[in-house]
């Protein structure tokens, strides 16, 4: 977008006669090249809403760019400050990574179509409940399901004899270690 930018400061300073603004009837069949264009560009938004596929996107203004711009295959050119550019590929890198769980298990209700766990905490206070709620939603429980995912320092199985992984679920809702605290 810098060469956009680049280009536009370049038209509105330069010595040649500014762009003159005009009104455009709309939608009245005219063959003029103001109304052709203007149905053209309201037929673009319009299909914009339905579309499926990607749109074709606006001619990359070149001729104002610096100098020498880095360009990716997978990215285009990049405009923007290099470093930052990297340390943005670097987080994302990062939080898509599938041991990344909290990029997954921290969205927003809204946006997130999970059910919320089934745990039956019948007899437990509601404070012990909200905890158990907060680390379960976050996927912090230190199950040996989970610290077998990531650090692969211990069997995923369950530590109380069930021949199961441990998982959150099983924890909280199938072990018959916790059937009283249940």
């Amino acid at each position: 977008a810098r060469s956009l930018y680049h280009w536009l400061f370049s038209l509105l300073h330069s010595t040649s006669p500014s762009p003159s603004l005009c009104w455009t009837a709309a939608h009245t069949g005219s063959l003029a090249p103001e109304c052709l264009a203007n149905d053209y560009v309201d037929c673009m938004a319009s299909s914009a809403q339905h579309s499926a596929g990607v749109l074709a996107s606006a001619p990359l203004a070149t001729f104002a760019m610096d100098d020498f711009t880095v360009f990716a295959p997978d990215y285009g050119f990049i405009e923007c400050n290099l470093s930052s550019f990297v340390i943005s590929r670097l987080e994302h890198a990062y939080v898509s990574h599938v041991s990344f769980r909290p990029a997954k298990a921290l969205t927003l209700a809204l946006y997130d179509r999970h059910l919320l766990p089934d745990f039956p905490y019948t007899r437990a206070s509601s404070s012990y409940s909200a905890v158990v709620q907060l680390y379960a939603r976050s996927s912090q429980l230190d199950t040996a399901q989970v610290r077998h995912r990531r650090f692969h320092d211990t069997p995923p199985w369950c530590h109380f004899g069930c021949d199961v992984f441990e998982s959150m679920h099983h924890i909280f809702a199938l072990c018959p270690a916790f059937m009283a605290i249940r």
